[in-house]
């Protein structure tokens, strides 16, 4: 019974370490040694300010305007939202303003939430020493002049198959009257 365990042990470990050799080889992921240059961090920055900025002025007029619960706290940046999105309640029965609510709240706090992504993305990102040597560009091969034409078939030869160019797909949606007083809009191009 301890011979038959063993041979059985010993198969199943041969027939698995075959299997992981037909297996194919995964592709090695390759980064690029190039890292952005410093500049990027800038910008970044000033984005991400200028995005959380912006939304919470936009959030903190809109709750001047609208005297309902939860938009009163709109007033304060990044967390505002979500104290807001809390404080929406609804008792009885959600009428639309709520339903506003939930999502005005949610795409606020969303939007300046990603704002302060973008500057901490500006204080982590990874770039290029100003002054690290760069390595030289590639050279690309010189532009060849223009070519012979084949030589022109002669009297017997067969006409060539008509060619056409491959054309870029082109469309454009135009209007198009419907009925007496309707308009809908049909679309014409190049397919």
């Amino acid at each position: 019974m301890k011979r038959l365990a063993f041979l059985a042990a010993a198969l199943l470990t041969t027939a698995t370490a075959r299997a992981q050799d037909d297996a194919p080889a995964r592709p090695e992921r390759v980064e690029s040694a190039e890292k952005p240059p410093g500049r990027i961090r800038t910008s970044l920055l000033l984005g991400g300010l200028g995005l959380t900025t912006g939304v919470w002025a936009a959030s903190a007029g809109s709750s001047y305007l609208i005297e309902e619960p939860g938009f009163d706290r709109l007033r304060y940046p990044v967390v505002g939202p979500w104290m807001a999105l809390a404080n929406n309640k609804c008792s009885g029965g959600c009428e639309f303003i709520n339903y506003f609510g939930y999502i005005y709240f949610t795409v606020s706090g969303l939007a300046q939430a990603g704002g302060l992504g973008l500057v901490l993305e500006s204080l982590i990102t990874p770039t290029a020493d100003p002054n690290a040597p760069r390595r030289p560009r590639p050279v690309l091969p010189a532009p060849r002049g223009p070519e012979a034409a084949p030589p022109s078939p002669g009297p017997d030869a067969p006409p060539p198959p008509p060619s056409s160019p491959s054309k870029p797909l082109f469309f454009l949606p135009m209007p198009s009257p419907v009925g007496q007083s309707g308009l809908g809009v049909s679309f014409g191009g190049l397919f």
